[in-house]
């Protein structure tokens, strides 16, 4: 479960203020159900003698606290405990899916082709045999080197293809024609090729893809706080609530970074 957050500006008038003064923060939280996934709490707050009454949404959230899907703008008041969700394991999962379609579009030689798959936490082992027939190449940069190499074992035996396993980038991942990494930490300075990526940068030699443009379907959309990312509140739903339905999105498009 996870909690959604909607702020309203309570009136600024003087009997607004004072009245302030004598009653506590309105505050009030909706249990949310919709088909295809599990309950998650919609939050309504009101401002409070002007400010956001994070202390009463924290109480109310109790221990959801740490599972907020709000607005990117609204600061938050580090005392109170609440935090912002930040999705994980979606936003890559997209972004894998995003880049395979267009490498596919690319149509380059598979055999002499070879990817680079950021994947700390094994987010892609159901989705990396997709892969297969485009690049024949593959390297895991992961922290789940047993999940893996339980994985290449399996694409061994299937297609003869025995994927490079390993903790660390190192200069293999040069060779590299695709890199596929949420944010281009670990992507060499030097590498020359296509990075697919969620994080807007520019990098000195290689051609940066990137997006966290996705659509919602409206039973989703209507429920989104304004201001808030799209990106996290879907992974919320699929990653705390199942819905399996995220389980194949796709960036709406992805763009050459060049800032």
């Amino acid at each position: 479960m996870f909690f959604t957050l909607n702020i309203s500006e309570r009136k600024k008038s003087f009997s607004a203020c004072l009245g302030d003064c004598f009653r506590r923060p309105e505050v009030y939280a909706e249990k949310i159900s919709i088909e295809g996934c599990l309950p998650f709490y919609q939050i309504n707050a009101q401002t409070h003698k002007g400010k956001v009454p994070w202390r009463e949404i924290a109480f109310v959230a109790d221990k959801l606290c740490r599972r907020g899907i709000f607005s990117e703008t609204l600061r938050i008041d580090e005392t109170s405990g609440i935090k912002r969700y930040e999705s994980k394991a979606l936003p890559l999962r997209t972004l894998f899916l995003s880049a395979k379609d267009i490498i596919k579009k690319l149509r380059t030689d598979c055999v002499k082709s070879c990817i680079a798959i950021f994947d700390e936490n094994a987010y892609l082992t159901d989705l990396v045999e997709e892969i297969v027939f485009l690049c024949a190449n593959i390297q895991i940069i992961t922290s789940c080197m047993d999940v893996y190499e339980k994985l290449g074992k399996q694409l061994f035996e299937k297609y003869g293809v025995s994927p490079v396993i390993m903790c660390e980038p190192t200069s293999e991942v040069l060779k590299s024609t695709y890199i596929v990494s949420v944010d281009c930490s670990g992507v060499p300075a030097l590498f020359k090729g296509i990075v697919f990526t969620c994080e807007k940068k520019r990098l000195l030699n290689a051609t940066v893809l990137f997006s966290r443009e996705i659509t919602l379907p409206e039973k989703f959309e209507k429920y989104l706080p304004n201001g808030a990312d799209k990106l996290n509140f879907a992974g919320a739903l699929y990653e705390l609530c199942g819905a399996k339905e995220f389980s194949q999105l796709r960036f709406n498009d992805m763009s050459v970074s060049e800032d």
